[in-house]
């Protein structure tokens, strides 16, 4: 282009001094505007292509970064229930003690542990078990907020993580939870399961992080399994 420039430069001048004829400066002429039209049509192609290219990227990245969420999702969760895993609670938990402490301070964590689960698994088989822990897992999720956080904390063991809420509003969801289960039993060939559940009852303090906040927790459930079960326990 740059070339083609420079010869049209070369021309006007020799048209100026009437070094060559008008037709060869027509000529001349014709022959340079074919040249930029043609090349302004392999730029305009070259730009265009090159959107293509960078739209193609685009969607890639979008779709790996798509691959990646859903993968980080079943990576997180628990593979019988649903319910979220440990590996998922180290990153959610994290979050929720910052942003807690960032605007109120009022997190809370309730962990129930199934009454004579064992029992369960010996009468009825571990499948049973396996089909009991899911119904628990549906009723616990009827009764919690969109909000709220449940975690599969060990085998039978689930962790309530509950925003914006007190030892007062957990004591509440737990009495809720036990009531619901009281009158939803697993039912196995025409046969009643009861569900019943020990739990412990933690509230974040200021000066504390998340994995002080659930140690709490858990020794609150453990005193309230050995005060007779069924019971819950607040942690100090």
């Amino acid at each position: 282009m740059n070339k083609k420039l420079g010869d049209l430069k070369q021309v006007r001048q020799a048209h100026v001094a009437q070094q060559v004829s008008i037709e060869e400066t027509q000529a001349s002429l014709e022959d340079m505007l074919n040249v930029v039209i043609s090349t302004t049509h392999n730029v305009h192609s070259t730009v265009r292509t090159s959107h293509g290219d960078l739209q193609t990227i685009r969607d890639s990245i979008r779709h790996i970064e798509e691959d990646l969420a859903f993968n980080r999702k079943v990576l997180e969760q628990d593979a019988l229930t649903g319910a979220l895993n440990r590996q998922g609670l180290d990153h959610l938990l994290l979050r929720e003690v910052k942003r807690a402490q960032r605007i109120d301070g009022r997190l809370t964590a309730a962990i129930i542990d199934l009454d004579d689960f064992k029992l369960i698994n010996d009468r009825f088989t571990h499948l049973v078990g396996d089909q009991v822990l899911i119904h628990v897992t549906n009723l616990t999720k009827a009764v919690l907020r969109e909000s709220d956080v449940l975690v599969r904390y060990g085998g039978e063991e689930f962790l309530l993580l509950l925003v914006d809420t007190d030892v007062r509003g957990a004591s509440y969801v737990i009495d809720r939870l036990k009531l619901v289960a009281g009158r939803t039993p697993y039912i196995h060939h025409n046969q009643r399961i009861e569900v019943r559940f020990s739990a412990g009852i933690a509230q974040l303090k200021d000066d504390e992080n998340g994995r002080a906040l659930l140690l709490r927790a858990d020794e609150a459930l453990y005193r309230a399994k050995q005060s007779g079960r069924g019971k819950t326990e607040i942690a100090d």
